[in-house]
């Protein structure tokens, strides 16, 4: 039902218990580490460090397979979490999920304050101060423990105890010291036979009189082994092997404390027996490590009572609780067959009755408890419990009693389906009978008495109203649906709780219709209702409610979301005094308008990130981040999102706002999982309301999911570049080859032509004309040339010197065996050669008309060809010919080879042979 945390009182304190993820576990928590709002870090007994997030607990090895060793100690200090290891600090960024070592030389032991994480090691003890990563050497010697407190450091070395800026002067000296906690003005030390408490003498020390001011005052819970003393609003928590216990009182010299019993079967019971660690959240909350569990309590709980049914029944919701009502100082109780008395500041039990009957139900009409059971009508007087049956009369002692409720001056009674009005003090007894709601299955559940503006009956067939002897139905079954209780508040408003919801109307007979409040769900129903000077209490399934009388508007307390549990016995609610008392499933819970008030203005604790995973493997773990996250192309993301304390709520609604509609989904596990996202920005947003904002959204997780690679035109930009650039190399590279092939070819058909030279097997050709010169090859054109120019000598009747003519003839030789030994590169030109003679490539040009009778390009091609028909007679590919002969295209070559032979080099090879046939013949 309503899981509130409910205050320390010497009644019984309540917590939440988070067991360990596997039933089977062994391992227990020994130490408990606070991060803020969002999470805790747990070390258990098997050196193995978890985070927990309000919903789910994550191993950080899973996260940093690096840190397989068993830790020894752990501390939360400048927003890391610092670890001990095989002899080795680490630092853990949450955020980054990196594990960094510092180089400490045999680290024992971590602890810290606000200020400096203390390091104890095997030969000094160093500090780091907060936002620096260089160690401090604070003490160049060991010792053996470090304490601290809100206010001050202690060192232990050689079973004595030292302030840490004073190791001159002994503070206490004991073989057994396992924790230090300053406690008002003295200094508590617990160890293994109990708690030692130092206090400090002003006086003595101001005078001089005693060189140690700090002396022993006491000890309290002696022969108990002591492991964590801490402090908060409540009082001094002190725990160890035999369990938990609480002071209330500061001063040693009159602190009391009270054993926290451990009750497997009550679920706001304190779970195990042997106590670790106690941890003082940054908000005042508890937090508790035990052999069995992680005890959670809420700094609220200071001025919340609570009473357990377990102390008068042996299991837990074994019966109901059939009535509860206020008699001044006490809250009474009816159980099945028992009365009880409770304190009505701490619910503490002061007496009990147990009857011989089974109480249906109960009411208190002045100083008398009035019962109604299968036997009949009781009276008990409220402040003895002792039984009154004078006060009964006969006609309703013989008779089953359905139930019995109380107005301001006489009793309603029923049983069976008729109804009877008894007034005590006269001892009148009207019977209205089956009749008065013209229903036979009408049954009375409620009452308002408004003195003379009649009565209100809530039956289970709708809303009567009793004015002066007649019953008349104003609301009916329809509308409502069975009433539960009815409450009438200052503003002329009657408030109506049915298995439907909670309603409203004008408390006037004349007034037309009813109003709906609140409306009962699967998820959430209203089990009582209560009513204060302005708003209207609502014990839910899931929690407290409060709506505003004059607005009927709901407002959800801080614990709603929080606690809750599936109840289906009735509850009953009693406000008076200023103060709420609620009885339910789970016990008696009380708490006075000041503590509903820090209970509904306390802010919700904000949902975080309690695991990250990407592609189904650990990627971070409890991260905060401003800036959004970039995961790669078709990543798989799942989110653990958890709530601290403890994110015990039915279900999470979210959307994923970027691509898409942006949808609301729930889910109930915390889990979310994303996977085949298109490339964009994305933004994870739940929902988290909050007293003031009901529909308050909050963004969680920013991120981006980067595009492929093929989605960005630079990719195809940079790719085309690079395959033009291995284009260009590969290239360049078979051009390079087949130049040396080309070359190496050249020179075998050199070789080639040299030897037919030689064997002079060359077809005899017709010499030519002398308008043919120009497509000669150079070797045999020079000398007709020669021959040309004796002729124009002789017929211009001109004489040249010889020596110009000598000339002439060497530059002539000079182009000729140039060409004939170039022609075959297809890069030849007149520039090659003009480099060669040491001219320009215009004189060139000019010089070689003159002295050939045609242009360079004329005579490297007539070159060409006519080696090219020396290599065709030969027998040689024409492939082979045309690449041998500087034509880098076959194309050209055969082109340019009919227009000199007028055949193509085929028909020319063809038509060669046949000559030779022919001759060979002749000869023969």
């Amino acid at each position: 039902m309503l899981l509130i945390a409910a205050r320390v009182s010497f009644a019984d304190p309540i917590f939440y218990a988070f067991p360990f993820q596997q039933p089977n576990d062994t391992t227990s928590v020994e130490s408990i580490k606070s991060v803020g709002d969002s999470g805790m870090w747990l070390l258990d007994t098997a050196g193995k460090v978890s985070y927990y997030d309000g919903v789910h607990f994550h191993l950080l090895e899973a996260f940093v397979p690096a840190l397989s060793k068993p830790v020894s100690c752990i501390e939360v200090f400048d927003g890391g979490l610092w670890l001990v290891a095989d002899g080795e600090l680490y630092e853990y960024n949450q955020n980054e999920n990196t594990l960094t070592k510092h180089d400490i030389d045999g680290p024992a032991q971590i602890i810290a304050t606000k200020q400096r994480l203390w390091v104890s090691t095997d030969n000094a003890v160093v500090a780091f101060q907060a936002g620096q990563r260089l160690p401090e050497t604070m003490l160049s010697q060991p010792v053996s423990r470090i304490f601290t407190t809100q206010t001050r450091t202690y060192f232990l070395k050689d079973h004595e105890l030292y302030f840490a800026d004073n190791m001159s002067t002994s503070l206490f000296s004991h073989t057994s010291m396992t924790a230090v906690q300053n406690v008002d003005d003295a200094i508590w030390v617990g160890t293994r036979e109990g708690v030692f408490v130092l206090h400090h003498n002003e006086l003595t020390a101001a005078k001089g009189k005693a060189s140690q001011p700090w002396h022993l005052a006491g000890k309290l819970l002696s022969d108990l082994a002591i492991s964590s003393i801490n402090v908060n609003e409540e009082g001094v928590w002190v725990g160890g092997r035999d369990g938990l216990r609480l002071s209330q009182q500061l001063d040693y010299s009159s602190a009391q404390f009270k054993k926290i019993e451990n009750n497997p079967d009550d679920i706001y019971g304190f779970a195990g027996q042997n106590v670790y660690d106690i941890e003082i959240a940054d908000n005042g909350d508890l937090w508790v490590a035990t052999d069995q569990a992680l005890n959670y309590r809420s700094i609220i709980a200071i001025n919340i009572a609570r009473f357990p049914l377990h102390d008068i029944r042996e299991a837990m919701g074994e019966d109901r609780v059939s009535g509860l009502e206020r008699d001044n100082d006490s809250y009474l109780m009816s159980v099945r067959n028992t009365l009880i008395a409770l304190s009505s500041s701490t619910l503490e039990k002061q007496r009990v009755a147990t009857l011989n009957i089974v109480v249906e139900s109960m009411d208190r009409l002045d100083s008398t408890l009035w019962v109604a059971a299968s036997s009949g009508l009781y009276a008990y007087s409220s402040a003895t419990f002792e039984e009154e049956r004078w006060r009964v009369p006969s006609m309703f002692t013989r008779q089953p009693i359905d139930s019995v409720i109380a107005d301001s001056h006489s009793l309603w009674v029923t049983v069976g389906n008729s109804v009877y009005r008894y007034w005590p003090k006269t001892e009148t007894i009207v019977n209205y009978g089956n009749e008065w709601a013209s229903d036979e299955n009408t049954r009375l559940h409620a009452l308002v008495d408004l003195d003379d503006e009649g009565i209100w009956l809530g039956t289970t067939n709708g809303i009567f109203h009793f004015y002066d002897g007649a019953f008349n139905k104003v609301v009916s079954r329809e509308q409502i649906g069975a009433v539960q209780s009815l409450e009438a508040d200052g503003n002329g408003y009657l408030w109506v709780l049915s298995n439907r919801g909670v309603y409203r109307r004008l408390h006037k007979p004349s007034a037309v219709g009813i109003e709906p409040v609140m409306f009962n769900s699967a998820e959430e129903r209203t089990r009582c209702l209560s009513l204060t000077d302005d708003a209207a209490l609502l014990v839910t399934s899931k929690g407290l409610r409060k709506l505003p009388t004059l607005t009927g508007t709901a407002a959800v307390s801080y614990n709603a979301n929080q606690f809750n549990q599936t109840s289906t016995l009735p509850h009953h609610c009693y406000f008076s005094d200023d103060t709420l008392a609620l009885a339910g499933d789970w016990g008696v819970f009380s708490f006075d308008l000041q503590t509903m008030g820090d209970l509904f203005e306390r802010e919700v604790f904000e949902a975080s990130i309690g695991a990250l995973f990407v592609d189904g493997k650990p990627w971070r773990l409890g991260s905060k981040h401003s800036e959004p996250l970039a995961f790669s192309s078709k990543s798989a993301l799942m989110v653990d999102v958890g709530l601290m304390p403890f994110g015990n709520r039915k279900e999470l609604q979210y959307r994923l706002d970027g691509r898409g509609a942006g949808n609301w989904y729930s889910t109930q596990d915390q889990r979310l999982v994303f996977d085949s996202l298109e490339p964009g920005r994305y933004a994870l947003i739940i929902k988290s309301p909050t007293r003031t904002d009901p529909e308050r959204e909050v963004t969680l997780l920013s991120f981006s999911i980067n595009s492929p690679w093929f989605y960005n035109p630079w990719y195809y930009i940079s790719f085309m570049l690079l395959m033009g650039g291995v284009g260009y190399l590969f290239a360049r590279k078979r051009t390079m080859i087949i130049k040396a092939q080309n070359r190496q070819l050249r020179e075998t058909v050199h070789k080639k032509v040299a030897t037919i030279a030689k064997q002079q097997h060359f077809v005899e050709v017709t010499p030519p004309r002398r308008e043919e010169y120009c497509h000669l090859p150079l070797p045999q054109m020079l000398p007709s040339l020669e021959e040309a120019a004796l002729l124009d000598e002789q017929e211009g009747g001109t004489e040249h010197h010889e020596d110009q003519l000598d000339e002439s003839r060497e530059w002539r030789a000079s182009v000729s065996e140039h060409i004939g030994s170039h022609f075959h590169d297809p890069e030849y030109s007149p520039s090659i050669l003009s480099k060669a003679l040491f001219i320009s490539e215009r004189s060139l040009q000019r010089r070689f008309k003159v002295e050939f009778g045609c242009t360079f390009k004329e005579a490297l091609i007539a070159t060409r060809l006519e080696q090219a028909s020396c290599m065709l007679l030969q027998g040689d590919k024409i492939s082979d010919v045309a690449v041998a002969c500087g034509f880098n295209e076959p194309s050209y070559f055969a082109k340019s080879f009919k227009a000199k032979y007028n055949c193509t080099p085929s028909q020319f090879k063809e038509d060669k042979n046949k000559e030779g046939i022919e001759k060979k013949k002749s000869v023969v």
